[in-house]
């Protein structure tokens, strides 16, 4: 057994090795590459949580913190990483970044719940903005102005693929829209623009970490809040239903927990290779992932709005790597 867990450590440190030289070799395209494919899974993720009824927004959000906190922990143990510092400005960083992480991924659960999926969905894209300012001011990255084209058109896109009620309404377009206790709409927007925040702000303080700790620790400290918030939330709320716990729902958990845990590992990695303010216009691919997926796998009826809004979103994506 000790033979089989040293060769296994020994095998995994070859393979970090051997893929931080091939990002090395291939600087440019990798932190794009990463950024892509951790955008497929967070549209995986986003259509598992979908599927899961009948549990509260903090009960996913606990369970699937807890699984991926493990995976991070053995990861870490077999890295030889540790996931502590003695530089008080890292340390610092890391818990900032723990709270802020914990808090946008709190908001997105309950925004979730308390949104139709296009109005929240339309409002969680909003975050390439807050990067691109943040970037600048904190990073001092040298924003360009045709980033904020490639932003614009992006954001039009995703506005005609997932047609909010507004636009169907200007449009004439029939809208089946459920009106919800106006009450919880306003709460469920305040969520929303907060993790749309977050989201931003974290990217920007995972980039000034990029030099300082691997982003397995980055990571491994989000998934401590994920925990203490989900958990502390679940409590005030007063009920669990126990059908989690059966072999189907708990495998969509746990499949949650793999795939988010492994689009983090990916996006933090890009963030820390390349410039955060030329790589979030790439997170707007997750419309166009799930805009295929819906088709190809759904079957769902698509029309030209959403064939147009695509469009705009792959020109702004190619125009901005042009432009680089």
């Amino acid at each position: 057994m000790v033979n089989f867990l040293n060769n296994l450590i020994r095998k995994a440190l070859n393979l970090s090795i051997y893929i931080q030289e091939f990002e090395k070799k291939h600087g440019k395209i990798i932190p794009i590459a990463y950024t892509l494919i951790s955008s497929l899974l967070f549209v995986i993720v986003s259509k598992i949580v979908r599927s899961l009824h009948g549990f509260g927004s903090s009960q996913i959000f606990f369970f699937r913190s807890i699984i991926s906190l493990s995976i991070s922990t053995i990861l870490i143990s077999i890295m030889g990483d540790s996931p502590y510092t003695n530089d008080k400005a890292i340390h610092k960083l890391l818990i900032f970044r723990c709270l802020i992480a914990g808090v946008g991924h709190y908001s997105f659960y309950q925004a979730m719940y308390m949104l139709d999926v296009t109005e929240s969905v339309t409002i969680f894209q909003t975050s390439p903005f807050w990067v691109t300012i943040l970037a600048g001011i904190i990073l001092k990255e040298k924003i360009k102005a045709n980033m904020f084209y490639t932003l614009f058109f992006s954001f039009l896109g995703i506005l005609l693929i997932i047609q909010p009620p507004f636009m169907k309404n200007m449009f004439g377009m029939n809208n089946q829209q459920i009106e919800k206790d106006q009450s919880e709409r306003i709460l469920g927007f305040f969520f929303a623009c907060l993790q749309s925040f977050m989201v931003g702000f974290a990217m920007v303080v995972v980039k000034k970490l990029s030099s300082g700790v691997s982003n397995l620790i980055i990571i491994h400290y989000a998934l401590i809040s994920g925990c203490l918030i989900g958990g502390l939330d679940i409590i005030n709320y007063g009920k669990f239903n126990t059908e989690i716990f059966q072999s189907q729902t708990f495998i969509l958990v746990f499949l949650v927990a793999i795939f988010n845990y492994s689009a983090q590992l990916l996006y933090s990695r890009a963030i820390m290779l390349g410039e955060a303010s030329k790589l979030v216009p790439f997170t707007y691919s997750q419309i166009v992932f799930g805009f295929i997926i819906e088709i190809l796998i759904f079957h769902q009826e698509t029309n030209l709005l959403s064939i147009l809004g695509s469009s705009l979103i792959i020109f702004g994506n190619i125009y901005s790597y042009k432009k680089r």
